[in-house]
């Protein structure tokens, strides 16, 4: 039973998560894009991923462009 204003996700709730989080994921074709995203979900600022990855501040800024348009189209 969930305790009403508990801040812990039932188990329903973590298993629904975790498959639209897979699902969204798979929508990206590319192992950068996939690490793009994550590295952002993680709160990693633009330039910590430049950085990482050796590619420019811009490039990131495109490619998360194109990861919320993938994913804003799979919402529908």
């Amino acid at each position: 039973m969930r305790i009403p204003d508990s801040k812990q996700p039932t188990p329903d709730d973590a298993a629904r998560f975790a498959d639209t989080f897979d699902n969204l994921m798979n929508k990206l074709n590319d192992a950068n894009l996939k690490t793009i995203a994550i590295r952002n979900l993680e709160g990693h600022t633009v330039q910590e991923i430049s950085a990482e990855l050796g590619t420019a501040t811009r490039t990131i800024d495109r490619k998360l462009k194109l990861i919320r348009a993938l994913w804003e189209e799979a919402a529908r």
